[in-house]
């Protein structure tokens, strides 16, 4: 290691505070002293009133105060350098900039950007403004993503402040140890060095000294490398040209002429969920955040197969062709690894890695006491070695565009690529009637059964094939004559949600939206009576996600309730029912999986991806038309 103009800091990491002996494991210790001191605070209750900053290569969660409570680095699904959100006590993984005499705070992106203004006022009347961001912005004909976060302090008065910053590895195993230079600090981690250069005096910052800030103050946290120019010079000129890139970005969005800001909030929150080197898109950006209190935990820093059509659905709709494009490009990748290994038996999985990862095993983290003490947090996800027959539908339906989208680079007459979605279609008419290990079938599995052969049909009649149109539209025939016999309940007159005809969940919601039924097919009509009878709550407006559920909604299901009732012309209940849905973004319009009906609390992995897709595309849906407005 090279320490030529840096002293190495011996004394405990973290001082004037009581004491904490972190557990760092055997292998770390030559980078982490065993037994170095860290604060102990008091414990914090957790929210999800978080902020996402990012650049489509890592991200970072900031709360309502200005800390980052959240951060993989270098990637979505990396060793969190900062990971206090899944901690009990304020202690370490966090990065905060704390203001002496705090009164209160308040905060707002900039708008059409991702990147978040912070402001806090102190009880005698000086403010602090942070300005949070990572820098993204076009540079020698690329795009500039590095591993980066910027911070910009201005002042009003003279507050004084003391940073924070205490990095972690190994999922809260270890402390880093740190080295100085004249104007930076390194924090030496396994997986290399981080270095916060600042104009701050560097003792201070080593030490968390409270100062008075008597001028802009730039905190630049990055790979240990040195900046080519003065940092006062690229931090504004950095800022500038990632909130020229954001605003260029927002303006080519095709929204609606209604709910614009939430509709473009979330179209940013889905850009930051985009891992941009691959065009994978993952289901959220953090793991073990329970549903609800006592819930499975998951890490959903992945890509969920299910999730797929929708988000292509909706990038569609808001013209996003290139985003649209590379995630067209990440989803044909794991079509041609299923085919090239077709003898292997493997078949599709339901949730992938971001660079194409499919051994994603799940493994318990005892170091994060997790989500207000819910454990133990999981890194991974086992949901890779389930069967997931609903896949192959699910990535025929998402890879469809391809081949009526002039838009695309994929050639939309690329037979080589409809004769490997064939290998998925033959997969589906395999496996479409095998149960679950339950014992039962899914209807939404099996619908998307149908949904795959329905689409290949549809696209060999794009491209001349009479015989092989016929062929899968047999094939859907088939599918479709199963789920009818199947599902149907003649005695209640609905759709089930089970072949046993015991159970109706809100995925029966689905059968129009994915085509199997039209809207006013009485059928569906009658299922939504059904849903409204038993899924509908007298005490609140959220569908439940079985009868009688007493716990916290999924937002997404009711967003398909929406669609439903609008779908059938009750389009008065579906826009009252949207602006429900809207107000339960929280303070900078973002939105979490599951929400508390009584306390409208946010829970779940957050940003939630689909849910997120969802109120884009039912915006969309929903709004009154630029036509009859302008």
């Amino acid at each position: 290691m090279d320490t030529s103009g840096s002293n190495v800091i011996k004394q405990d990491l973290y001082e004037n505070t009581p004491q904490e002996k972190p557990m760092v494991p055997a292998d770390a210790q030559t980078l982490s002293k065993v037994g170095q001191s860290v604060p102990a605070a008091p414990t914090n209750i957790h929210n999800l009133n978080l902020r996402l900053i990012g650049n489509s290569a890592f991200n970072a969660l900031v709360d309502e105060r200005g800390s980052i409570t959240w951060s993989c680095m270098p990637r979505f699904d990396a060793d969190p350098v900062f990971c206090s959100l899944l901690r009990k006590n304020k202690d370490i993984g966090f990065f905060d900039i704390e203001l002496q005499h705090f009164a209160r705070s308040e905060q707002e992106y900039v708008k059409n950007t991702a990147i978040l203004k912070t402001t806090l006022y102190d009880k005698f009347g000086n403010t602090l403004e942070m300005i949070d961001f990572c820098p993204l912005h076009q540079s020698a004909a690329r795009v500039y993503r590095p591993t980066m976060l910027m911070r910009i302090l201005n002042a009003t008065g003279r507050p004084r402040i003391r940073v924070r910053l205490r990095p972690t590895f190994g999922y809260g195993w270890g402390v880093p140890e740190k080295t100085r230079g004249s104007n930076h600090i390194r924090y030496l981690v396994p997986t290399g060095t981080l270095r916060l250069t600042s104009n701050a005096p560097i003792s201070y910052l080593l030490r968390e000294v409270a100062f008075e800030v008597d001028g802009p103050i730039f905190l630049i946290l990055m790979p240990d490398e040195s900046l080519s120019v003065g940092i006062e010079e690229f931090a504004i000129s950095t800022l500038e040209k990632t909130q020229a890139y954001w605003e260029e970005f927002v303006s080519y969005l095709a929204i609606p002429f209604e709910w614009q800001e939430n509709v473009i909030r979330a179209c940013i929150t889905l850009k930051l969920l985009t891992y941009q080197e691959t065009g994978a898109i993952v289901a959220a950006a953090t793991t073990s955040i329970p549903r609800e209190a006592q819930s499975k935990l998951q890490d959903l820093r992945y890509c969920r197969v299910e999730d797929m059509p929708h988000i292509i659905r909706t990038l569609n709709r808001l013209g996003m062709a290139p985003s649209m494009s590379q995630y067209l490009s990440f989803i044909s990748n794991i079509v041609a690894e299923f085919v090239d290994n077709e003898d292997s038996q493997a078949g599709l999985q339901g949730i992938y890695g971001i660079s194409l990862e499919t051994l994603l095993h799940q493994k318990e983290v005892h170091r994060l006491s997790g989500y207000r003490g819910e454990s133990p947090v999981v890194v991974g996800n086992n949901e890779f070695k389930e069967p997931a027959i609903a896949s192959y539908g699910s990535i025929i339906l998402a890879m469809a565009q391809c081949f009526f989208d002039q838009r695309l680079n994929t050639p939309g007459d690329d037979s080589t690529l409809f004769g490997r979605l064939e290998k998925l279609g033959q997969r589906i008419l395999q496996d479409y009637k095998k149960p679950a290990a339950n014992g039962t079938l899914n209807i939404n599995h099996t619908v998307m059964c149908w949904a795959g052969c329905d689409r290949l049909s549809k696209i060999a009649t794009k491209l001349g094939s009479t015989q092989k149109e016929q062929f899968w539209q047999r094939a859907a025939d088939e599918v479709r004559a199963f789920i009818l016999t199947t599902y149907w309940n003649d005695k209640d007159n609905h759709f089930c949600s089970d072949s046993a005809c015991k159970q109706i969940t809100p995925q029966v919601l689905l059968l129009s939206e994915i085509g199997f039924l039209a809207p006013d097919d009485p059928q569906f009509i009658d299922t939504i009576k059904a849903v409204e009878k038993h899924l509908v709550s007298k005490e609140h407006p959220f569908l439940l996600s079985a009868p009688q559920h007493k716990g916290n909604c999924y937002i997404l299901y009711t967003v398909w309730y929406i669609n439903a009732l609008y779908s059938t012309g009750r389009v008065e209940e579906s826009r009252n029912l949207f602006e429900e849905v809207l107000s339960c973004c929280n303070g900078c319009g973002t939105v979490g999986e599951t929400i508390d009906p009584k306390t409208r609390e946010l829970w779940g992995n957050f940003p939630h991806a689909i849910t997120t897709t969802a109120i884009i595309y039912t915006a969309l849906r929903l709004s009154i038309p630029w036509r009859n407005m302008i």
